[in-house]
């Protein structure tokens, strides 16, 4: 059942839809609901220890992507969730492949998209120019394939982050 902590819970801070399943983020987990007809029936609440969890979803099918952008001292991490024969499990946690891409205040996570077996995370970078990153799912890990930048670089390049098929 979906816990409603006041205002600080933040239900509904990210919300995206996949044919009949919707997710919503919330600090601290994401509510996966399923359409039946003219209802929404709460299916399952994903949670993990950061306590931003959630500020940032996507789903696609059976795959969600779930955002702590304050993970760390605000470096961030993206987490993979799989609908399974038992129910969405943890798949894999996301974060930059170059150690310096995951420092301070990055803010890895900030915008998520996922398509297919394809995930496009946002790092908006204070400070910086922000970057984003393409995963690709390759049946027992989510590698990196990909980090893209802006010329010229914009301020908070990758603050929103979509993807359809393999464009982003």
């Amino acid at each position: 059942m979906v816990r409603f902590g006041g205002a600080d819970s933040w239900f509904g801070i990210g919300v995206d839809v996949s044919g009949s399943t919707a997710i919503v983020g919330s600090h601290g987990a994401a509510y996966l609901f399923e359409e039946q007809g003219p209802n929404w029936t709460q299916t399952a609440e994903l949670t993990s220890s950061g306590g931003c969890f959630g500020e940032r979803v996507a789903i696609c099918g059976s795959r969600a992507v779930i955002a702590d952008p304050y993970e760390g001292v605000d470096q961030g991490a993206v987490y993979v969730f799989k609908n399974a024969d038992t129910g969405w499990q943890e798949d894999d946690k996301l974060l930059p492949e170059a150690p310096l891409d995951w420092c301070s205040y990055d803010y890895f996570g900030w915008g998520v998209a996922i398509s297919g077996p394809v995930a496009l995370v946002g790092a908006r970078t204070l400070g910086d120019y922000g970057k984003a990153y393409v995963y690709e799912d390759s049946g027992t890990t989510w590698q990196q394939t990909a980090r893209l930048t802006s010329d010229p670089l914009p301020d908070w390049f990758s603050d929103g982050v979509a993807i359809s098929g393999s464009t982003v």
